[in-house]
């Protein structure tokens, strides 16, 4: 686990006993992943600092339609333009823009 990695999980365990804050959600967004944690389970919604954390990368891991389909559940344009052009655009395009049947 990286030194980013640490302090992105201390931001979510922090916001999971403290509940959610600017600096925590800011701090958790460095990691695509708990950044999508953050999101599921301590802002039980989207936010624009978690969308960011999570697309960070280009979406190569995947965060980033993941979190469209359960956290903004609709799709979106930044969302939509991270995914695009990668591995992860047609999972995309079948579940979240609902295109391929």
């Amino acid at each position: 686990m990286t030194i980013i990695n640490r302090i992105a999980k201390w931001g979510y365990d922090y916001a999971l006993l403290h509940g959610p804050c600017d600096q925590s959600r800011e701090i958790a967004s460095s990691d695509p992943y708990f950044s999508l944690l953050y999101a599921r389970e301590v802002d039980f919604g989207p936010h624009d600092v978690t969308r960011a954390g999570a697309c960070a990368g280009a979406c190569r891991t995947g965060y980033c339609y993941t979190y469209a389909l359960q956290i903004d559940k609709s799709p979106r344009k930044d969302t939509y333009q991270a995914c695009k052009g990668t591995s992860w655009a047609y999972y995309y395009d079948r579940n979240v823009l609902q295109r391929i049947p």
